[in-house]
């Protein structure tokens, strides 16, 4: 039996495509930054676009597709993710004398 087709609305397709967009984007420039305090900020960006992507993936649970075993996947790996750059977050914040502000050149 085929599947029904399910149509997700662009608006909310653009949303979740940008925020885990930038999830990767603000990921690549972490890794060019030179200064605990740019990485802290880089971070706390990603941490941020995860949890706006996972309350997409929650709007379009709960009104658009009920139960589709992927979503649940993907807003899984979203939450781990989140908790791994929160986790490398306080690992910075402690190696540079908890949460102390750094100068910036």
């Amino acid at each position: 039996m085929k599947q029904a087709e399910v149509r997700i609305p662009f608006k909310l397709q653009d949303q979740i495509l940008g925020s885990m967009g930038s999830v990767a984007a603000n990921l690549a420039e972490f890794s060019a930054m030179e200064s605990d305090a740019q990485k802290k900020h880089k971070l706390m960006i990603c941490i941020g676009e995860c949890a706006e992507t996972i309350f997409w993936f929650d709007i379009m649970k709960t009104d658009i597709i009920p139960s589709v075993p992927e979503q649940t996947d993907v807003a899984d790996r979203l939450q781990k993710l989140k908790a791994s750059l929160l986790s490398l977050y306080r690992s910075i914040e402690r190696e540079t004398g908890n949460g102390e502000r750094e100068a910036t050149v």
